[in-house]
């Protein structure tokens, strides 16, 4: 368990966008139903200010963190951008506001409970708080504060009028800025039933109202009166329907507070949410071998092997969980897991479910019987066979407990026949392949699949390399 409160590292590597921007990603909690990922971006030269974004802090505010998933395609000239993209993982995922409470009530004073795991999270958060010069929390509230004062959404809030950095020593008035970003933004909005307000809740009186009351407890309460920066909550309203459309207002205000603190995008970050579509999984045993599943397959490996299941594949980049059915938690990967039964893994993307795929346990690896310019090969069952674009690939055989199977190259039909599903004793070139059915849409990964009267029983993948 004490592994668990170390800010673990999952991933981290180092990307240039371009010739002025670095990326950095990092798993934190890891092996956890709540790991949760933090990017930082960061102009190459003239890194300052920080400016730290969370959102889905609260698990039922899509536009929250949507637009802070948006924020990781970030380019920047000049400033730095940590964003937490899901905060609140666990909780989007069972889609509530908080599963163990409101993670956004426990920054100050809170007396942990022994199993609470927003503990945890929240000393992280605070972490990155000592490295931020300005602090942002995204939200989605009920109503429009214009049209009822006691209603959040379609605002911006502080706690106080104005906050002197504890770096600078100088006074910020974020009265001032806030009233500002809401005038501008307000130029920009069409529909005049959503546009913004400002709200400074003066959050250090004792207020009678329950909400602003607890306003103490908040993240950016904690990061204006503990870390002395300018710290502004930005709500959407659920009442529009639209997760883009909130998207779009978040990155309105985000705009706007970039331009105030000098912080400079080089790219325009644009509110369109792709569909979350799944392409595959990445698997390793003990000993490292990678293999690659789709969805509705059946992997077959050994009886006892273990496994991890690391990263998940699709059209978005955040939000996906895999859930080993009847095993572990929520979200099981990073999880060690020994194969003993059949198993079935639940893919989710945020708290939708989106597809499965099997794990069968076999005694017997079954194998197909290929050709690959002219030279047979065995290739068994889960491979990843690396070929070139130039390569001919002939699928001669696979067998099930003594049956001959049908194999069906996924992407591949001749011309001018029927597609029954069975490509054995065809020659098939790289340029005859229908990209749109490779595992990602982009020609590089193909399943090769084993069928008995149409049901897949088994398969292995191609991967082309140029």
């Amino acid at each position: 368990m004490k592994r668990i409160f170390i800010f673990t590292l999952l991933l981290i590597f180092f990307h240039s966008f371009s010739f002025s921007t670095l990326y950095y990603e990092k798993m934190f909690l890891i092996s956890t139903d709540f790991q949760f990922p933090v990017v930082k971006i960061e102009a190459e030269k003239d890194k300052s200010p920080v400016m730290l974004i969370f959102g889905g802090i609260h698990g039922n505010e899509p536009g929250a963190y949507l637009t802070a998933e948006k924020l990781t395609e970030l380019k920047l000239k000049k400033g730095t951008v940590i964003i937490v993209p899901r905060v609140n993982f666990y909780s989007i995922m069972k889609n509530v506001r908080g599963y163990f409470g409101d993670m956004n009530r426990k920054f100050k004073n809170w007396k942990s409970k022994k199993k609470d795991p927003d503990t945890r999270i929240v000393k992280i958060l605070k972490k990155l708080m000592a490295q931020a010069d300005i602090f942002i929390n995204l939200h989605d509230a009920w109503g429009f504060h214009r049209k009822y004062h006691k209603n959040f959404g379609q605002c911006i809030i502080v706690d106080a009028a104005k906050v002197i950095s504890k770096k600078t020593k100088k006074e910020i008035d974020l009265e001032k800025i806030g009233k500002e970003v809401v005038e501008k933004v307000n130029k920009k909005i069409k529909n005049p039933n959503h546009l913004f307000a400002f709200w400074n809740t003066e959050t250090e009186k004792t207020h009678k109202e329950k909400n602003l009351e607890q306003m103490k407890f908040t993240a950016t309460f904690y990061a204006y009166k503990v870390y002395g920066i300018p710290a502004f909550g930005v709500e959407t309203s659920k009442n529009i329907k639209s997760d883009e459309l909130k998207v779009k207002y978040h990155l309105l205000v985000l705009n706007e507070l970039f331009k105030v603190f000098g912080i400079i995008p080089e790219n325009k970050i644009r509110p369109n949410l792709k569909k979350p579509v799944f392409y595959y999984v990445k698997i390793f045993n003990k000993e490292g071998k990678e293999f690659i599943v789709p969805e509705k397959s059946v992997l077959l490996l050994k009886q006892d092997e273990t496994i991890t299941l690391k990263s998940i594949h699709g059209s978005r980049k955040f939000g996906w969980a895999a859930d080993i059915l009847g095993w572990g938690g929520e979200n099981d990967r990073n999880k060690r897991y020994l194969i003993t039964k059949k198993t079935t893994v639940l893919i989710r993307h945020d708290y939708h479910k989106i597809t499965s795929f099997k794990i069968y346990p076999s005694k017997k690896i079954p194998r197909f019987i290929i050709k690959i310019n002219g030279e047979e090969k065995k290739i068994p069952a889960g491979e990843i066979l690396k070929l070139k674009e130039k390569d001919i690939i002939i699928l001669k055989e696979a067998k099930f407990n003594g049956k001959e199977l049908s194999i069906d190259f996924k992407g591949f039909a001749l011309k001018n026949r029927i597609n029954r599903g069975d490509d054995r004793n065809v020659k098939i070139k790289y340029g005859e392949l229908q990209k749109n059915f490779s595992l990602e849409g982009k020609g590089r990964f193909y399943k090769i699949e084993a069928k008995l009267k149409r049901n897949p029983l088994f398969y292995f993948i191609v991967k082309y390399e140029r």
